[in-house]
């Protein structure tokens, strides 16, 4: 995690052994802080609705 956050990363993708039993992964916001647990297959999703547009 350290160094997800020294790269300037936004998110982290977390899949220890009960997210892996549960065939679920935690997506972390590292600017805000917040966290929630989300399906394998709605990862990309997630990341796609959860990084703000640029304009």
């Amino acid at each position: 995690m350290k160094k997800a956050d020294k790269s300037g990363a936004r998110f982290v993708i977390i899949i220890g052994e009960d997210e892996l039993a549960r065939s679920t992964a935690i997506l972390k916001d590292l600017k805000l802080g917040l966290q929630r647990e989300v399906p394998f297959d709605n990862v990309a999703s997630s990341l796609v609705n959860d990084i703000p547009p640029r304009y």
